[in-house]
């Protein structure tokens, strides 16, 4: 999967060759007007590379298919982890109540004699 990197708005500079950004003199509503339709820009961009990515249904299809085979293997691997850990802690209760028992039994011998 591709990273995407983010630049805060407040960093970007104006560009000489840009416009549309705030430059100084500039009115508030029109670099806000300038940087609306960068943003436009932008995501029609982002439209563009992700149209390219899944350019066929058949891509996106297989995409899909392999997404859901992981989650499918990932329920798999959860359902064995918490059975496991169900036998886990029968083992421990039962164990605990077993010494439990020893110890007051213990107590009783000691109590009588």
């Amino acid at each position: 999967m591709q990273n995407i990197t983010t630049v805060p708005l407040n960093e970007i500079q104006p560009d000489p060759a840009n416009p549309r950004l705030r430059q100084p003199g500039t009115t508030l509503p029109a670099a806000g007007k300038g940087l609306g339709s960068l943003l436009v820009d932008v995501m029609s961009d982002e439209a563009e590379r992700v149209a390219d990515k899944f350019a066929t249904k058949s891509d996106f299809t297989q995409e899909l298919a392999d997404l859901r085979y992981e989650v499918n293997t990932l329920r798999q691997e959860m359902k064995v982890m918490k059975s496991d850990t169900k036998a886990a802690i029968v083992r421990w209760v039962v164990g605990v109540g077993m010494l439990q028992m020893a110890l007051i039994a213990g107590l009783v011998l000691k109590l009588v004699h």
